[in-house]
């Protein structure tokens, strides 16, 4: 699943079981839509990795982007665990944190006040 000659974006997703089958649907459309291979290794109960295969890294973030609008919308999520450096430059591969965001903050801020631990590594900036 992980070696390919292409440019790859390989992604965690996590989904309610109700809702795999239609994200595989999407998942197909958005890859064929935007000339992309897949492979996909998942269980269901709602997570899985998948590999996105493509030329154009702005074409992998596109797929992946749409892949994760409509994952959040329902309680889901999209992680990017592998991609081109020119993808991590222009989105936060770990997704939206939703309403969590100030909270996480607070206890960084807690365990390390001086930010000194990974400054920036983390969803929105933490």
């Amino acid at each position: 699943m992980w070696d390919g000659g292409e440019p790859s974006l390989i992604s965690k997703f996590t989904l309610l079981p109700t809702n795999l089958g239609p994200f595989l649907d999407r998942l197909r459309t958005v890859a064929e839509e935007s000339h992309l291979s897949w492979r996909l290794v998942g269980q269901a109960l709602g997570v899985g990795l998948i590999r996105l295969e493509g030329r154009d890294p702005s074409v992998l973030l596109s797929a992946v982007l749409d892949l994760r609008k409509g994952l959040e919308s329902g309680g889901g999520s999209v992680i990017i665990l592998g991609c081109p450096v020119e993808i991590k430059l222009k989105t936060d591969v770990w997704g939206s944190p939703g309403d969590a965001l100030d909270l996480m903050k607070s206890i960084k801020a807690q365990f390390d006040p001086a930010g000194t631990l990974n400054t920036g590594r983390f969803m929105g900036g933490i």
